[in-house]
């Protein structure tokens, strides 16, 4: 353990955090080959491109025996403490997860991580664990914090009546919200096929955000490769600002087109009246390099977890024909 211990935020997948572990991407090159971070950010860069995300990999690669790592969950986060160097797992390539480092998670009786509840955290830590774009990030500012957390963990604090249905909740809540981006992805609702029933969705849930005018775009509205699919107006007593959303209804992980017919709408229009916002919605996940990219050109991102995530806040406005095609059925349950 360092003089100093040093406390990071690592974004993973919860399956990997029940093996007590951590990945992250950038898998064409192990990172335990190189003893000095300056030299794989140089073979990154020739191989991926770094942009800004070289802190990101400085970070992951100076993680030492005894530093805490904070992972966030759905509505929950998991905290640990490194050990050991890094690893390289080949067999998750495919995932892009193959760099790694062990953490150990107490862990309750039946041997799963113990996680905690968001709402326990402080104000400013939620904040900063909800910034997207950032797979490692510097929590060293929140030491104390965090430190009183892990000690909450060690003793086996538990949480109260309140806390323990609280969690139930928010299982089923996520247990629900994953079969539904399952059935999404997999075309097994009864939406519209081709594309257009996940656009008309789109177009319900900005109504039940209060935009007007909503509606489904032409496949011939815009000149070149550009295009949008949803477009709904947005305005109160001193403006009004147009939305352009590109729909993508995709498994695994969606490429950059989207991004890239959304870049072309913009060349097009006039530079001196931009008076529009412009964001790209998919049923799949997306890659940091598209985040970033997206970020960059000022292009909101909404991934499938996000894309669930805004149907389960606006379940109770939509229509029960919407529901029933989403298969959704809402019987109250005990927990």
């Amino acid at each position: 353990m360092s003089d100093k211990r040093h406390y990071y935020l690592v974004r993973t997948p919860e399956h990997f955090v029940s093996k007590g572990l951590v990945g992250v991407g950038w898998s064409e090159l192990n990172f335990s080959k190189y003893s000095e971070v300056e030299q794989l950010i140089k073979e990154i860069d020739s191989s991926y491109g770094v942009g800004r995300r070289a802190n990101q990999i400085r970070r992951f690669h100076s993680i030492n025996e005894g530093d805490v790592i904070l992972v966030p969950l759905p509505y929950r986060v998991a905290i640990g403490v490194a050990h050991g160097g890094i690893l390289y797992d080949k067999a998750l390539y495919k995932e892009d997860r193959a760099n790694l480092r062990q953490v150990q998670f107490e862990r309750d009786a039946a041997g799963n991580p113990i996680t905690i509840l968001r709402e326990q955290l402080t104000e400013a830590l939620q904040r900063r664990i909800n910034v997207r774009g950032m797979t490692v990030n510097e929590l060293s500012e929140f030491d104390t914090e965090i430190e009183e957390l892990l000690k909450n963990q060690e003793s086996g604090t538990s949480f109260d009546h309140a806390n323990k249905s609280k969690s139930k909740h928010l299982e089923l809540e996520k247990q629900f919200k994953e079969e539904l981006l399952g059935r999404i992805q997999s075309g097994k609702t009864y939406l519209r096929t081709g594309g257009s029933g996940l656009e008309h969705l789109v177009k319900e849930l900005l109504e039940c955000e209060g935009y007007e005018e909503v509606h489904v775009m032409s496949k011939r509205a815009y000149a070149s490769f550009a295009d949008a699919d949803v477009k709904g107006i947005k305005s109160d007593l001193f403006t009004s600002r147009t939305l352009l959303i590109q729909v993508k209804h995709h498994q695994g992980i969606s490429g950059e087109w989207g991004i890239d017919q959304l870049d072309e709408l913009k060349r097009l229009s006039n530079p001196e009246d931009p008076d529009f916002d412009l964001a790209f919605l998919t049923s799949a996940s997306v890659s940091e390099a598209l985040l970033e990219r997206a970020n960059n050109n000022n292009i909101r991102v909404l991934d499938g977890s996000a894309l669930v995530d805004w149907i389960y806040t606006h379940l109770p406005r939509l229509a029960p024909g919407t529901k029933a095609r989403l298969g959704i059925c809402e019987v109250p349950s005990l927990l």
